[in-house]
């Protein structure tokens, strides 16, 4: 399989407080060509499986754009805020008598607020005083900067859920036939390296890579959401906010995944067995033909994803060794699922990689750009706060399919 892809900045702009780049990322899939099979002619996806994918692309585009319709618009640098108003981008402070008197003040309150980690009794200085919170928050909470869950994530995650079944159950009927069969790139040596040749190690290899893959939810859904957040912490709202965005996440990744599977109907690797009488493989069933991307890879890199996310920004554990900690052992598991996928026969290496990177995309990147809104735990000191906006939308050529995402954040 060929595929050229372009990333291209295309408008930075700066001015004396704030710096904002606009980036927009191109990428091109060309037409499937070259996909030596096994046996047969080489065959390719058909285009079914690119208008289905586009659809769920132009309806994440549109909930991306809208997310923040709720969101007030950023302030002008240099405008004036009203009297007796807090700056938005910075908690309201005194006013020191004399600019000499300032310097060692403001540099204090700058090094504090870097060094701000939930602390149970450090005032928040990003969230300002309100009826509800008169003397500002402490501890664990969700900025005020931060995007809440709403109706959007309410409606749209039930919705990638059905989805997800619709591709997956016997309610649409399966393949009979491959659409797309063999290795491609790299398939062929992985599967040379990483294949177990006793049945009982395939066997096992396929027990354990489910246990890891259901170890993964645990560790998100569990230990930091459930325990974590709600009981240790005693943060219910955090712990909700958590719990949707999670949702969110997981239901995107099954159903991108479903689609896929279900259009391109890529033979799992064991299918040149199925001719053998000694074949240990289910041969018969609608898991044949849904080896591409893995279920399982996609899935644990979508536990990695959030992991990382909402550790990065919320300290959860309140160690920055043991929050590091936490994302760096969920990436291992996924990593060590990937592997005995390939393994256990389940999967190509390539089928393995893309479930990697559509998980950590719906894990990491869902959440940091349009809940945390930022890449980084704290913004800038002299940046107010802003909206970001993202936009995925497909665009169709005579001999090719585009994906172009764009935004600024």
């Amino acid at each position: 399989m060929q595929g050229v892809v372009d990333f291209r900045e295309v408008v930075a702009m700066t001015d004396r407080r704030n710096q904002r780049q606009v980036i927009s990322a191109a990428g091109k899939l060309s037409r499937f060509a070259g996909l030596l099979g096994s046996r047969g002619t080489p065959r390719r996806p058909p285009l079914g499986a690119w208008l289905v994918a586009s659809t769920i692309l132009s309806s994440w585009a549109l909930w991306l754009n809208a997310a923040g319709a709720d969101e007030p618009p950023a302030p002008v640098p240099g405008a004036p805020t009203p009297s007796g108003a807090p700056s938005p981008s910075r908690p309201a402070t005194t006013a020191p008598a004399t600019t000499a008197a300032a310097t060692p003040t403001s540099q204090s309150a700058d090094d504090s607020a870097q060094d701000y980690e939930f602390q149970s009794g450090i005032r928040c200085p990003y969230c300002v005083p309100t009826p509800e919170y008169p003397q500002g928050r402490f501890g664990l909470h969700w900025h005020d900067r931060w995007r809440r869950v709403g109706w959007a994530e309410y409606v749209s995650t039930p919705l990638l859920f059905g989805t997800s079944l619709l591709f997956s159950t016997s309610v649409l009927p399966a393949p009979k036939s491959a659409n797309w069969t063999g290795p491609i790139l790299f398939d062929s040596a992985a599967r040379s390296s990483l294949e177990f040749k006793s049945r009982t190690a395939r066997k096992n290899a396929d027990t354990v890579s489910t246990v890891l893959m259901y170890t993964s939810l645990a560790q998100n859904l569990l230990v930091d959401n459930l325990v974590a957040t709600m009981i240790v912490r005693n943060n219910p709202d955090v712990a909700w906010q958590m719990g949707v965005i999670n949702a969110q996440s997981y239901g995107l990744t099954l159903a991108v995944s479903g689609v896929v599977k279900h259009f391109v109907a890529r033979e799992r690797p064991y299918g040149d067995q199925c001719g053998s009488p000694t074949s240990e493989f289910s041969c018969t069933t609608k898991e044949r033909y849904r080896s591409f991307f893995s279920g399982h890879a996609s899935l644990t890199a979508t536990s990695t994803g959030l992991v990382c996310a909402h550790h990065t920004h919320l300290n959860l554990y309140g160690d920055d060794l043991a929050d590091g900690t936490a994302c760096v052992s969920s990436a291992l598991i996924a990593v060590s699922t990937s592997v005995l996928r390939i393994a256990s026969e389940n999967h190509w290496a390539s089928d393995v990689i893309v479930g990697d990177l559509v998980g950590f995309a719906s894990g990491y990147f869902l959440p940091t750009l349009v809940y945390y809104k930022k890449l980084r735990v704290l913004p800038a000191q002299d940046h107010p706060t802003y909206q970001p906006h993202i936009a995925i939308l497909p665009m169709f050529g005579p001999d090719s399919v585009q994906i172009g995402a764009g935004g600024d954040f």
